[in-house]
């Protein structure tokens, strides 16, 4: 009965807009809490690719040289109605309880470091001793092993983030890839693919974490599309990551760059890093295979189409004093 309740007050809870940004704790017991993943469709979401496709060598995929760019896009790109970026709005979010996600091995120090120019994107891919893992939260009791992470940015600082808040852009996002455990196809299979971003705000000092993918930009090594492997040391994972991994908002929705595969998880951290403005200058200098210079690389918002966004926190253990 008391169950039941609990999950009856969950249900509630889930569907409550959010009237304030900050966070607020729960008094339920952990036993009483409703699977996030539930209620967010997670479990039954299928990966949709659409139409694949490629792009004509001709042109750049974000039309810096008067190609297709981001609007003409095809494929799922175009007919999706689950697409990411999205713009989160913190007062039209659903405030959720979910259990705390869980990584293991993002403090390994990697055996070395790719980082690579994809043509329009900076990608870093880590050799660790062990694989990286998530699990728990909004991925249930599902294991998700890291790929890489690649950055997106704007032509200048006011722009570059793909996901906005409250219609305003940041000038710079992260995406951290993970793929289901097991996965053999992401194209194709269900809860293959998790996308966690991490944004970063304007400020006045330099990222220390960013500082050796910075250098690599301003030696020249990264400038056409190719390789770069730092064969020693290497910032763990853990370091490109916030302090805070418990807050975030999540949301079903697809990649953002084509085929704009559907059916991703998105875990979108709610604390923010700093970067200044002369390092987001430095992403600006990569070329794609055409030698044109990719000075931006973010995918315009695409509309929600009944989806809900959830500002997901963890639940908080009751303790009980007799008297202080």
């Amino acid at each position: 009965m008391i169950a039941a309740y609990g999950k009856a007050l969950l249900a509630i809870a889930f569907l409550i807009p959010c009237t304030s940004t900050h966070r607020e704790t729960s008094d339920l017991e952990d036993t009483q809490f409703l699977k996030l993943e539930k209620v967010l469709n997670f479990k039954n979401a299928s990966i949709s690719s659409g139409n694949r496709f490629t792009f004509p060598t001709e042109h750049a995929l974000y039309g810096d040289d008067g190609g297709p760019g981001t609007s003409n896009w095809a494929g799922t790109c175009a007919t999706g109605q689950e697409q990411s970026p999205v713009d989160v709005t913190p007062y039209d979010t659903y405030r959720a309880v979910s259990q705390r996600l869980r990584f293991y091995g993002v403090h390994q120090v990697p055996i070395s470091t790719n980082m690579t120019n994809s043509g329009h994107s900076v990608k870093i891919k880590l050799k660790t001793p062990k694989p990286i893992l998530a699990t728990g939260g909004v991925l249930g009791d599902k294991v998700y092993e890291f790929q890489s992470l690649h950055f997106h940015w704007g032509a200048d600082v006011y722009e570059g983030a793909e996901h906005t808040f409250n219609s305003k852009s940041l000038p710079l996002e992260c995406h951290f890839v993970f793929q289901r455990e097991g996965c053999k196809d992401p194209t194709t299979e269900k809860d293959a693919l998790v996308v966690m971003a991490v944004h970063y705000n304007l400020g006045w000092k330099n990222n220390q974490v960013l500082e050796p993918v910075v250098k690599a930009l301003v030696s020249g090594r990264l400038e056409k599309p190719q390789d770069f492997i730092l064969k020693s040391g290497g910032i763990e994972l853990r370091d490109y990551m916030p302090g805070d991994l418990q807050t975030y908002f999540a949301y079903r929705g697809s990649l953002t760059t084509p085929p704009c595969t559907e059916g991703v998880t998105w875990v979108i951290f709610s604390e923010r890093q700093l970067v200044s403005g002369k390092q987001v200058s430095k992403f600006r200098r990569i070329k794609d295979e055409l030698g044109l210079k990719v000075e931006y690389n973010y995918r315009e918002t695409q509309p929600l189409n009944g989806r809900r966004i959830f500002l997901v926190t963890p639940p908080v253990k009751t303790v009980y004093i007799n008297g202080i």
